[in-house]
């Protein structure tokens, strides 16, 4: 439930209508922006929004889609920011050390990619 107390859709229900013919989220246009920021812009981006959301989905969806990342794209990252908080808050506390890369790669980064289609922040097709 969201902060009004209504019902938040599903990670399934947010995405059913936004899919490529992969099931992905993301668009050529998501993939333009992903690829060409990199990993420095990836990270800044999630810590820029996770931080003052504290790892709330739909707050980090909100902030992600403002980078210019369509709605069923920045619900992929929201979901990553939920994951992380859910899976690996204690091995992030302290900062993004080999814990925490490990925990996220391990419990939350294969996820975000089925969502998204985005992988490694490096084309592999």
């Amino acid at each position: 439930k969201d902060r009004e107390g209504e019902q938040q859709p599903s990670m399934g229900d947010r995405h059913a209508n936004a899919t490529d013919e992969k099931g992905r989220c993301c668009s050529p246009a998501d993939s333009k922006i992903y690829y060409e920021r990199g990993s420095d812009g990836f990270d800044h981006d999630m810590s820029l929004c996770s931080r003052p959301c504290w790892g709330d989905a739909s707050c980090v969806t909100s902030c992600i889609s403002r980078h210019g990342y369509s709605a069923s794209c920045a619900a992929c990252f929201g979901d990553l920011a939920a994951c992380m908080l859910g899976n690996c808050m204690w091995q992030c506390i302290g900062g993004e050390d080999t814990g925490c890369r490990r925990c996220a790669h391990e419990r939350c980064v294969p996820t975000f990619e089925s969502c998204s289609g985005l992988h490694d922040r490096t084309p592999s097709d």
